[in-house]
């Protein structure tokens, strides 16, 4: 978390050579998939569509963080 509440990429992973495979493995754990829920809860759906795909990508998510819980 940053200064001001929010999550940042610290300076140094700017740099790294392995900055995208590192970031991309933080949003597969239990925080990230929990990051990755709270964005999906944060814009509203659009139409019937809209809101299948963010419950079905809900739904992916919470089961994942239950696998992580196991």
């Amino acid at each position: 978390m940053g200064k001001h509440g929010l999550r940042e990429v610290v300076p140094a992973c700017y740099e790294c050579q392995y900055k995208k495979e590192c970031l991309q493995k933080a949003l597969e754990t239990r925080d990230g998939l929990e990051f990755r829920s709270e964005i999906i809860d944060r814009f509203p759906a659009e139409g019937v569509v809209g809101w299948l795909k963010k419950w079905s990508e809900r739904k992916i998510l919470n089961s994942k963080i239950n696998k992580k819980s196991s």
